[in-house]
This record gives structure tokens, C-alpha cells and sequence, in this order.
């Protein structure tokens, strides 16, 4: 009976270890999967965040480029993500209440660096 209960909680914290370590080898093979797939002009995030794309694949290493014309080599294990979706360039900057053909509106609550902190140009600063 010992033997028993002793089995039984072995197998009870041995089991999501098991299957814990399943999921982890199945991840694995699909990153590598994805790293050996690469190819020119695909666009890649790496460990460190980085968004690049490929310019060049060699068997361990690949040239990502930066910027135009910025080209930098890494080892291909340091590729965790191909983005498949495109980018738009320039969709943060839009108003999206701007109506088009009206100039956007101010807002008395603007704080950027042009209002002077929220005084006027003609407001005594020393209090």
C-alpha cells in the first residue's frame, strides 16, 4: 500500500513536468523550422527586439538590414519571430478625429514643449 501512494505521487508531480517539457521541444522545433526558412526580404524580429530585414542566409548566420544601406550580421539563432503582416508607415501620426480638409484642432490641455508650460508669453514667471 505504501508502494502504491508513493507511485502515485511520483507520477502526479512527474506528469506536467513531462508534459511541460513536450510543449517547450515542440516550440523549439518550430522556431528552427522557421530559422531554416528564412530567406531574402523577409521581415524578422531577434532577441533583442530588433526589427530588420533579411538580407542575406548562410547556413549559421544572417545579414540583416537595419536601415538602408545598414547591414549587420547575426547568428540565425538570434531570429525569434518572422513578421508576416505588413507595416504602415506613418498610421500613428494620424488625427483620427480630423476630419479631412479641417485643420486639427487645439486642445487648451496641449502640454507640449512650444506653450510654455501652460503660461502665456506675456505671464510674469516669478511668483
Amino acid at each position: 500500500m505504501d508502494l502504491l501512494i508513493l507511485l502515485v505521487i511520483l507520477a502526479i508531480f512527474a506528469a506536467p513536468m513531462f508534459l511541460m517539457q513536450r510543449k517547450q521541444k515542440r516550440q523549439m522545433d518550430e522556431l528552427r523550422t522557421m530559422q531554416g526558412q528564412l530567406k531574402p526580404g523577409d521581415h524578422v524580429v531577434t532577441t533583442a527586439g530588433l526589427h530588420a530585414f533579411v538580407n542575406f542566409v548562410d547556413d549559421t548566420e544572417v545579414d540583416l538590414e537595419l536601415a538602408p544601406g545598414v547591414i549587420t550580421r547575426w547568428e540565425k539563432i538570434a531570429i525569434v519571430k518572422k513578421i508576416d503582416e505588413p507595416t504602415t508607415t506613418g498610421a500613428a501620426n494620424t488625427d483620427v478625429d480630423n476630419v479631412e480638409g479641417e485643420a486639427p484642432s487645439t486642445d487648451a490641455t496641449d502640454n507640449s514643449f512650444g506653450d510654455q508650460g501652460g503660461r502665456s508669453a506675456g505671464e510674469d514667471t516669478d511668483r
